[in-house]
């Protein structure tokens, strides 16, 4: 049996290189860049005005006041997408829309409030500086600049940015590949009516959910009886279609836990097996070439617990991101007690910067992850006082 650090840097120093694939800028967000990105040109790409107004020379309208208006003549107009596309001469003046192009000639714009439009022409009363009310061509990006660097998850800001850019396609990291197996003879779906001894089978919705929303590209969903011909033929048929597998149950030493051996006949090397924690010390980690398996307990909180510790950031990894978990340090809310030796996950509710342990830590009560906001790990056999700082693991509805 093995510490928990020590699973954690097996697991980190088996997770093979990142994939990457190629995409239409419009799908890739959600994905990491696999690459530096620089502006194929300059943002602005020409120089617009930056309010409704009039296009001017600047040495026509300094001085212009309330009491000593100037007055141009109006000799066209630039639209946004419909430039002017003559020369501005001395005494005249562009009706310019916000996003215009700015005419030659002209180097300053006057804002609509600051002049009296008279169809024909216009009376200046107001100005600031040369170049006001004006976006220089290349102020933002010069072309060549670097525009995002290789690791930046791809959101709408970071969409926006490359479709602006005129941008089509981009390399990211691929999503890995994963099939979940869930094993147990006694599972039933929710919907369907439960004979005696059988239950609902809450891990294969809460897996392919947690896979999903931690990047994962879910090819497959299986349940399997406790056979060890089932599970070799179930391993067999997700190793062909995914690069991860996930299986529930069956990891244990009871007459009718088949992953690990399965997993061996089918041709994972096992790296560990058991965990020094609770819940879920029956923890299998193994891989074949570059594919991983995870073998995690049946009952769903250490199935919950051993995911979003261990695999969570393993598929985060292989996405092209950190896989740091997020944490930070808050008071302890209540005096709690540790029974055995092993190191405990303490599942816990956080009201501002105090962590409350939750009366109810057992494996098979599903409201000790439902109503808890994030976890911390405690030594085995300690007393915990009311008032100590704890690490606490957010969950990931949950934030810091």
């Amino acid at each position: 049996m093995i510490s928990i650090r020590e699973a954690e840097e097996l697991i980190a120093c088996n997770i093979p290189q990142p994939k990457t694939v190629s995409l239409d800028t419009h799908n890739s967000p959600g994905f990491v860049l696999a690459e530096d990105l620089f502006a194929p040109c300059a943002s602005p790409a020409f120089t617009s005005s930056a309010m409704d107004g009039f296009a001017v020379k600047w040495d026509d309208v300094k001085g212009s006041t309330k009491q000593n208006p100037i007055r141009l003549k109006i000799i066209g107009e630039s639209q946004a997408g419909i430039p002017f596309r003559k020369d501005l001469k001395k005494g005249e003046a562009v009706r310019i829309s916000t996003g215009g192009k700015i005419p030659s000639g002209s180097d300053t714009v006057i804002p609509i409030e600051d002049c009296y439009d008279k169809n024909t022409l216009i009376e200046i009363f107001n100005v600031y500086k040369q170049n006001q009310a004006i976006r220089s061509e290349g102020e933002e990006l010069k072309k060549g600049s670097l525009l995002l660097e290789k690791g930046n998850l791809i959101g709408g800001r970071q969409l926006a940015l490359l479709v602006s850019m005129g941008i089509t396609t981009i390399n990211v990291f691929a999503r890995p590949s994963i099939s979940l197996i869930v094993s147990g003879t006694e599972l039933v779906d929710y919907w369907e009516r439960r004979k005696d001894s059988q239950i609902c089978d809450t891990n294969s919705p809460m897996l392919s959910r947690l896979i999903i929303e931690s990047g994962g590209d879910l090819r497959s969903v299986t349940r399997v009886t406790d056979s060890l011909e089932d599970t070799i033929d179930s391993i067999r048929k997700a190793t062909e279609i995914a690069d991860l597998l996930v299986i529930s149950g069956g990891v244990s030493v009871g007459p009718h836990d088949f992953v690990k051996k399965a997993a061996e006949i089918c041709g994972f090397k096992r790296i560990f097996w058991r965990v020094d924690q609770k819940p879920g010390k029956p923890f299998f980690f193994g891989s074949m070439k570059n594919k991983l398996l995870f073998g995690l307990p049946g009952n769903p909180v250490s199935a919950y617990m051993g995911f979003f510790h261990y695999i969570r950031p393993a598929i985060a990894r292989m996405c092209g991101k950190s896989g740091k978990r997020k944490h930070s340090k808050m008071i302890l809310g209540n005096d709690y007690s540790v029974e055995g030796t092993r190191k405990e996950f303490l599942r816990v509710s956080i009201t501002d910067d105090f962590a409350q342990v939750l009366n109810q830590q057992g494996s098979h009560m599903l409201t000790s992850i439902s109503m808890a906001d994030g976890y911390f790990i405690a030594d085995g056999n300690s007393r915990l006082k009311k008032g100590i700082d704890v690490d606490v693991y957010y969950f990931p509805d949950r934030r810091p």
